[in-house]
C-alpha cells in the first residue's frame, strides 16, 4: 500500500491582524531563516499577537483509505485542508502527496464569479492537469449530477449557495482526483444532495481515491469513514478507528 499523504511536524502560525504583502524572495528568506536557521523574523512578529492554528501534526494516510477529521469549530480543520489543498503554507515542517489533489472547501472556493457553471468546470478541470478533450469526455456527467443543468452558462455569481455546493462537489468528484478533499460544505446542501454526495464518494474509492471528510454530521462521518482522528486546539488528540474517534467527540462537547 502506497502513502497518499503525510504530515511532517506541521505547525501553522497567523499573525492576528496583519495582511500580507511579502514577495516571493521574502517568504523564501522567511521560510529558510525558520526552518534551517530556527529563528524568527523579528521585524515581522515584533508587537504582532499571534495564533498557533496547528501545532506539530503528524500523519500518514494510506493510498485508498477515507479518514475523518472531527474537532469542534476553532480545532484546525479547516486549516489542515488548507494546508492539503495548497492554499495556504504551513510555517513548519512538509507534506507530502501523491497525485492530484481535488477540494471543496468554502462555498465558491476554486470558482471565477464572472465565468459561466460551464467555463469554470473547464478552468478547473485545467488547473488538475487534464486535456480539454478529457474535460469534454467528463462535461455532460458533471452538469447531470449537479442538477444544475438549466444554470450551466449563467455566470455563477448568479447561483444560490446551494447550487454553488452541487456544482463544486459535481467538478471535484468527477474530474479524476487521486486525493478529494471535503470540508464542511455538504452541511449547506438541501437535505437529498449529501446523500448522493456519499454514495458518490463510497464510489470514487472503490476506485482507489483517498479521501479526507471534515464534518459536523457524526453520522455521516460514521457511514462514510473507517479511521479518523480527532483535533482540539490545533492539536491531534487521538487517532484510530472512526467510532472510538466520534465518541470521543461527542463526549468533549458534553463535558
Amino acid at each position: 500500500m502506497c502513502t497518499a499523504i503525510e504530515f511532517n511536524n506541521i505547525s501553522k502560525q497567523y499573525h492576528l491582524g496583519v495582511v500580507s504583502t511579502k514577495t516571493l524572495a521574502q517568504d523564501i528568506c522567511n521560510w529558510w531563516m525558520l526552518n534551517v536557521f530556527h529563528k524568527q523574523n523579528q521585524m515581522e512578529t515584533e508587537g504582532v499577537e499571534c495564533h498557533w492554528a496547528l501545532r506539530d501534526i503528524d500523519f500518514k494516510v494510506e493510498e485508498g483509505d477515507i479518514v475523518g477529521i472531527v474537532g469542534k469549530n476553532g480545532a484546525g480543520k479547516s486549516t489542515l485542508l488548507k494546508l492539503l489543498s495548497r492554499i495556504v503554507a504551513p510555517t513548519t515542517g512538509y507534506i507530502y502527496t501523491n497525485g492530484r489533489i481535488g477540494s471543496l472547501l468554502e462555498i465558491g472556493t476554486g470558482f471565477h464569479y464572472e465565468m459561466t457553471g460551464r467555463e469554470n468546470i473547464f478552468m478547473n478541470g485545467a488547473i488538475l492537469g487534464m486535456t480539454k478533450k478529457e474535460i469534454k469526455h467528463k462535461l455532460d456527467e458533471i452538469i447531470d449530477f449537479s442538477g444544475c443543468e438549466q444554470y450551466i452558462d449563467t455566470p455563477v455569481k448568479r447561483y444560490s449557495q446551494g447550487m454553488m455546493v452541487r456544482l463544486g462537489f459535481a467538478v471535484a468528484a468527477h474530474l479524476n482526483p487521486d486525493i478529494l478533499v471535503i470540508d464542511e460544505v455538504l452541511s449547506i446542501s438541501d437535505s437529498e444532495f449529501p446523500r448522493k454526495a456519499v454514495n458518490k464518494l463510497k464510489e470514487i474509492n472503490k476506485h482507489g481515491v483517498t479521501i479526507l471528510f471534515v464534518s459536523h454530521n457524526m453520522e455521516i462521518v460514521k457511514s462514510l469513514c473507517k479511521t479518523g482522528f480527532l483535533l482540539e486546539n490545533g492539536i491531534i488528540k487521538n487517532k484510530g478507528d472512526i467510532n472510538e474517534i466520534v465518541s470521543l467527540y461527542k463526549n468533549n462537547i458534553i463535558n
